[in-house]
């Protein structure tokens, strides 16, 4: 992401002044701004789980097959 749209992403859709963003913003308070708005607005999306986290539940919870009379 650029500057110019995390600029607008702060002046235009939060309304802070550009002072705002400059003097008194810390990194971390854009951080903060930025993850309110998106969990408020439902934003957050689960990341899919990786191949190693995939693989170990197969590996707990196995498909049981039609024909399998073990249980």
């Amino acid at each position: 992401m650029n500057l110019r749209l995390i600029r607008k992403f702060f002046l235009g859709v939060l309304g802070w002044t550009p002072a705002d963003m400059r003097r008194e913003a810390s990194l971390d308070d854009l951080l903060e701004a930025w993850l309110g708005y998106a969990e408020f607005h439902n934003l957050l999306k689960p990341c899919p789980p990786d191949k190693a986290f995939l693989l170990r539940m197969m590996q707990l919870f196995p498909d049981k097959y039609a024909g399998d009379t073990h249980g």
